[in-house]
């Protein structure tokens, strides 16, 4: 006895069509979670940028207020080194030497870990706002010209400091002999270059904060404003 066959052929293709319907939707569905895990993971990088950003931004301004005690310092050591300044007690001298010292090593990158861990996972391309990537790369990439720039003008005045300054010093016990050889170190023609050179440079790093904290604050506000719009 013969099976009817007539059908088969529609029988066949459904079947095949309902297989191939099956496996675009699975695949469909596993694409719809990557692609949900991989955003869920940039704005977890997102959250901790913004956590980098708001760091650097007290950090900054920390720096910048320090930056106003070093010049302060500076420029009396300079009107002491070139004799014009009023009557200032060796003591005086002294105090004002430290002050005069900080910040004046490399100065401190911006945190970095957040936007290191979007570049190297690739997470940046998943910020679909060009815009965005083009203000958080380019506030990295220039700090990192920036950080350059400042390595190539720093001094050795920080050195000559803890250099002539006796170990007392530290702790405030100055014997006058000392605190007048400091005085009278000063005023040599080296120091007064070294002097002037750590205002030069004071002087620039308070620039580049002046110029990047506004950048700082408009790139939080950029993250922020992505992220609440997801």
């Amino acid at each position: 006895m013969q099976t009817p066959s007539g059908n088969a052929p529609f029988r066949v293709v459904g079947e095949f069509a309902v297989i191939v319907v099956g496996v675009l939707v699975a695949l469909a569905v596993d694409a719809w979670q990557e692609r949900r895990g991989e955003e869920a993971l940039a704005r977890e990088h997102l959250h901790a940028l913004i956590s980098d950003l708001n760091s650097d931004s007290v950090r900054f301004v920390y720096i910048r207020n320090n930056l106003e005690a070093k010049k302060a310092s500076l420029t009396v050591l300079q009107q002491i080194a070139s004799g014009t300044a009023p009557d200032v007690s060796p003591d005086s001298v002294i105090r004002l030497l430290y002050p005069g010292a900080v910040l004046g090593w490399r100065m401190p990158p911006p945190q970095n870990s957040a936007y290191t861990e979007l570049m190297s996972t690739g997470g940046l391309r998943l910020i679909d706002d060009p815009e965005l990537r083009s203000i958080l790369v380019s506030y990295y990439e220039d700090w990192e010209h920036q950080t350059e720039r400042l390595d190539r003008h720093r001094g050795s005045y920080p050195t000559e400091v803890y250099r002539m300054l006796p170990p007392e010093a530290l702790h405030g016990q100055v014997m006058p002999r000392d605190a007048a050889a400091v005085v009278a170190r000063i005023r040599t023609d080296r120091m007064r270059a070294e002097l002037n050179h750590e205002a030069n440079y004071a002087l620039l790093i308070t620039q580049i904060l002046e110029a990047y904290l506004p950048r700082l604050a408009q790139l939080v506000d950029a993250v922020r404003s992505y992220l609440d719009g997801r």
